[in-house]
């Protein structure tokens, strides 16, 4: 895995110790929104939680340059997995972070041991559904979950009962498209991992220690 040579990594957080599982946020929340999981997870693991750079900008009070895109994101996430140094690695991601995820795993899927995607947001969907600032940048050199064929890592796939059409949309081509794949309804919307922290946390345990170390 070869990072862009002027790629400045993720900001990182990493709590325990063990196999590594990274934690992508969302682009609304950042990594905060990962804090409590890190905590029940950190017994057993080495929790990193990443900070995706629009979020730091943003918390900086930066605009985003006009050259940022996903691949800006990547790049960074892969600089930063890179400095952590430990791989194939446990991945999860929510939201904008669940497509970042997505994206990595396609680019180096050696790279990677198991996916957990909860409530994917492919940015190049949400172009029209929702008003971001940030998307018209995000969706510059997109390509949508129709592409996630090759992808052959062991994945489970979250949803809300009462999440938005959107991510359910990208779940159910992921659904289809993935050969390796589980599914899990939690009750709740978009945020259903953090309405129904046991029950994920109990789903994400299994999805991990389900599949063999590599």
């Amino acid at each position: 895995m070869n990072a862009t040579a002027d790629a400045l990594p993720l900001l990182h957080d990493a709590i325990g110790a063990g196999p590594t599982l990274v934690l992508l946020p969302g682009a609304q929340t950042g990594w905060a929104s990962w804090e409590a999981h890190a905590r029940a997870l950190a017994p057993t693991r080495r929790v990193v939680r990443l900070q995706l750079l629009c979020v730091e900008l943003a918390a900086a009070g930066h605009r985003l340059p006009a050259t940022y895109s996903t691949a800006t994101e990547l790049d960074a996430l892969e600089a930063a997995l890179i400095r952590l140094g430990d791989e194939p690695v446990d991945v999860v991601g929510w939201s904008y972070g669940a497509a970042l995820a997505v994206a990595h795993a396609l680019r180096h899927p050696q790279s990677v041991r198991t996916l957990t995607i909860v409530e994917p947001a492919w940015p190049v969907w949400l172009r029209d559904r929702q008003a971001r600032p940030a998307i018209d940048a995000m969706v510059a050199d997109e390509d949508g979950p129709e592409d996630v064929r090759p992808l052959d890592v062991p994945t489970l796939l979250v949803r809300g009962s009462n999440g938005s059409e959107c991510p359910a949309a990208i779940t159910d081509v992921l659904a289809a498209s993935v050969p390796c794949v589980r599914q899990l309804e939690l009750p709740g919307g978009h945020a259903c991992h953090l309405e129904q922290g046991p029950r994920f946390l109990e789903a994400l345990a299994a999805h991990l220690d389900g599949v063999p170390a590599r």
